[in-house]
């Protein structure tokens, strides 16, 4: 082979070959990120849309009916599915796995825009949104003790929220069990009978009264000076809103909001609720940037949330309630020890056989160099280091030292039977070079159709039977080089 050829004689050059993979390997090593499973997109399209109140038969006739009838016409559709419920509707869209979701999700967004006018008037705009994996939170605080919720609520959103965005790769950040500051009327129907005034007009006054617009320009002196305007018509406290004009009389009384009922300062409805310990809280839902570092954001979540807890008031804690990145260390920790065993039993069996060091530390220092220089591949490829990917090392740590055995000890029987080491390497690495290829070659044909089977299985090997693929490759690479 001409590779051991120019190895042999040339090994300075074949050293710095070999370094010169190791040292790519190890500067991709640290910007591989690390996740449990390799990023897979699904080709699944949901739309949600609130209509708080009605029944569902309402939701399936005045929503649900109207955007599937517009959607259903997106090209790619695999299956439809809906689900009609009390103030909500979800439609799932299941395109074919050879469609773009990114691509799609947006033709859904389209034409769901379209018929915003065929909805009711009361529904919330309908939310579209591709599954994504990375969307899920990875990390759950928890922020308790003995303040109201409504001041835990503010704390969590104008502190810990704000801080916590400004670290690299942190996506949004969710509040739940929170309950924000929010405006009560409660109307008398007595006095709003005696004053002629029902609750559409109520509700229409406290739409229009209570809004800051913008107001044009004021021009003094021709066009010497101009002034921006606007008017400051937003109410702010319980008195304000009860200052507010409901309805004018001809003789020019007005009604006012606090004639026909009360205002109170109060917060949101209870929808969802935390404690720690049977003292009320909040929890912050923490989601990262898709393609982030899952560990690393983590690490550095934590580190800012022991700054936090200088400020937090008397009597309040904040705790990690829910971290993936500790499954996802403790499950690639798993597979890094098995890859450890797997290079002593390599090792041990080597020696066993070969019975000389020498040939033994030569087989050995296949191990890490092609491991190493896999790294550099999963930067180029977009790999992670995640549980596919590590799997994959430690299937094929026997396959990276096959290779090797097979030279190495071609050439220790010829040394053994007094050849010259110099004249005995390139006889032997010729006399054996067909089963190199033939080995290598083998693990590419078991192990390249993995890659891509098709299906979301396929998607979840395909970096798995890559990896080996290289792994490989790089190993009968590395034998030649002996």
């Amino acid at each position: 082979m001409w590779i051991s050829d120019v190895s042999i004689r040339r090994p300075v050059f074949a050293t710095m070959v070999i370094a010169s993979l190791v040292v790519l390997g190890l500067l991709s090593f640290g910007r591989l990120g690390v996740d449990l499973f390799p990023k897979i997109e699904f080709p699944y399209v949901s739309i949600t849309t609130t209509l708080p109140g009605a029944s569902p038969d309402t939701i399936e006739t005045e929503i649900t009916d109207v955007i599937e009838e517009e959607v259903n016409s997106v090209s790619g559709i695999r299956q439809m599915r809906s689900v009609s419920a009390e103030g909500v509707s979800q439609v799932v869209l299941e395109f074919e796995l050879s469609e773009d979701a990114d691509v799609k999700a947006q033709d859904v967004r389209d034409r769901v825009a379209s018929i915003l006018s065929n909805l009711p008037e009361e529904s919330d705009a309908p939310i579209v949104e591709k599954l994504d994996p990375d969307a899920a939170p990875i990390l759950s605080l928890l922020i308790a003790g003995d303040a109201p919720v409504r001041e835990l609520t503010v704390f969590a959103d104008e502190v810990v929220k704000e801080r916590l965005q400004r670290i690299r790769g942190v996506g949004s950040i969710s509040i739940v069990g929170g309950r924000e500051r929010e405006m009560r009327v409660w109307l008398d129907p007595a006095k709003m009978r005696s004053s002629a005034v029902s609750a559409d007009n109520v509700i229409t006054a406290l739409r229009n009264e209570n809004a800051e617009l913008p107001g044009g320009r004021l021009e003094i002196d021709g066009r010497s000076k101009q002034y921006g305007t606007r008017t400051l018509a937003e109410a702010n406290t319980a008195s304000e809103f009860g200052n507010l004009a409901v309805a004018y009389r001809p003789n020019g009384q007005v009604t006012r909001v606090r004639d026909i009922g009360r205002v109170e300062d109060s917060v949101e409805d209870e929808t969802s609720y935390a404690q720690l310990n049977g003292r009320p809280g909040v929890v912050l839902e923490v989601r990262k940037q898709s393609g982030s570092n899952t560990v690393a954001m983590t690490r550095a979540i934590k580190a800012e949330i022991e700054q936090i807890k200088g400020q937090l008031p008397s009597g309040v804690e904040i705790v990690v309630t829910r971290e993936t990145a500790r499954f996802i260390e403790s499950a690639i920790g798993d597979v890094l020890f098995d890859l450890m065993i797997a290079v002593v039993l390599v090792v041990f069996v080597t020696f066993f056989f070969l019975l000389s060091w020498r040939a033994t530390f030569i087989v050995m220092l296949a191990i890490p160099t092609s491991v190493i220089a896999t790294f550099a591949a999963f930067a180029a490829f977009d790999f992670t280091l995640n549980f596919m990917t590590l799997l994959a090392l430690t299937v094929a740590i026997g396959l990276l030292v096959d290779d090797a055995i097979v030279v190495v000890e071609a050439v220790q029987s010829d040394v053994d039977e007094g050849a010259d080491p110099m004249e005995a390497a390139p006889i032997a690495t010729k006399r054996v070079a067909l089963a190199v290829l033939a080995g290598t070659f083998a693990t590419l044909a078991v192990f390249v159709p993995i890659a891509f089977m098709e299906g979301i299985v396929g998607r979840f090997f395909f970096q798995y039977g890559l990896a080996i693929v290289n792994g490989g490759v790089k190993s009968g690479h590395m034998a030649a080089q002996k």
